[in-house]
């Protein structure tokens, strides 16, 4: 039986139909959303004068910055759940971080700032009395100025470990609610322990350091309502993911939404269309026996027997001889 290999060869065609689908589509442009989220933890750090213990404020109900009367140094850490709250692949649009200021050494504004924390800490029961100023003694996982975790982890400087400058700043005041953001550095932040999660430590808050009497209270997570630290976050979610669509020999790169609409066959996300899978390669053996390698809708035009994808005429033994139709020998 005479068998020929074509030397003619098919470029595959990629076709694109314009979709009018809908504004119900996931085609369609994906809306912002917002989430407010309270604080997965907070701290503060107390700065403890000499001979004095470890102090923390874990359970209590205020967090606190700047400097006390004697010169020492307040400063509160928090912490929000970025990532089990926004979904993976979101992009970060507008960031605003509220906190109460509860108490006031005086009355004068105070630049405070937040920095990205850079080490992990721990929040834990300790409990500080009367207006909070001065902490508790550190029970066991509570951050202080020395540890991050007291008292068997410890900060690479005392302090806190945190980016030098800072991600937003704004002048503290009166008493009342206060609110940071939304800044550049903020959404670079919040986007990293998005798309970073483990990197997600949070802020430290620093007030007036260089001058005594500047310490401000704010309320902490510990205190219902309106007045709990708040965080919101504006976000735009990923698009849905796209892959090759096949209607007949037709491949369009579409959502699998969007295939479903067009009655195709969806070939799973991010398959591409370039080599056309719906219009496969492969041997196509003529009505006089002759094999022919090309694609299958140029077979099936020409009235020829597409043998399968990716076969080729080299490997066919002998094309099926057409009497009253294609047979089997």
């Amino acid at each position: 039986m005479k068998r020929v290999i074509a030397t003619r060869t098919y470029k595959s065609v990629r076709i694109y139909t314009l979709l009018f689908i809908g504004t119900a589509l996931l085609s369609a442009a994906v809306p912002a959303d917002t989430v407010n989220l309270l604080a997965e933890k907070d701290n503060t750090l107390y700065e403890p004068a000499e001979n004095e213990d470890d102090l923390s404020n874990g359970a209590g109900d205020h967090l606190f910055t700047g400097l006390t009367n004697n010169s020492l140094i307040r400063r509160a850490v928090i912490k929000f759940d970025i990532d089990g709250a926004i979904p993976a692949g979101a992009t970060i649009d507008s960031v605003q971080l509220s906190l109460n200021v509860s108490r006031n050494s005086n009355s004068t504004a105070e630049d405070t700032s937040l920095h990205r924390l850079n080490s992990d800490w721990g929040e834990s029961g300790s409990n500080a009395t009367g207006n909070e100023g001065g902490g508790a003694a550190a029970e066991t996982g509570d951050a202080t100025w020395q540890h991050t975790f007291y008292d068997d982890t410890f900060w690479s400087s005392d302090g806190g470990d945190f980016e030098a400058g800072s991600s937003a700043s704004i002048s503290v005041d009166v008493i009342g609610g206060h609110v940071w953001g939304s800044t550049a550095g903020m959404v670079a932040d919040v986007q990293q322990w998005l798309d970073q999660p483990a990197s997600n430590f949070g802020w430290i808050i620093r007030g007036n350091e260089s001058q005594s009497a500047t310490s401000k209270r704010f309320d902490s997570r510990e205190i219902q309502g309106s007045n709990a630290p708040g965080l919101e976050v504006m976000f735009t979610p990923a698009p849905p993911p796209e892959g090759s669509c096949c209607t007949g020999f037709s491949c369009q790169f579409v959502t699998e939404a969007e295939c479903i609409v067009l009655e195709g066959a969806y070939g799973g996300n991010d398959t591409s269309c370039e080599p056309n899978p719906c219009d496969p390669a492969g041997a196509c053996c003529t009505s006089d026996g002759e094999c022919t390698d090309t694609i299958q809708s140029l077979c099936q035009d020409s009235g020829g027997l597409f043998q399968s994808p990716g076969s080729a005429c080299a490997q066919i033994q002998e094309c099926p001889v057409f009497k009253h139709g294609f047979e089997d020998n």
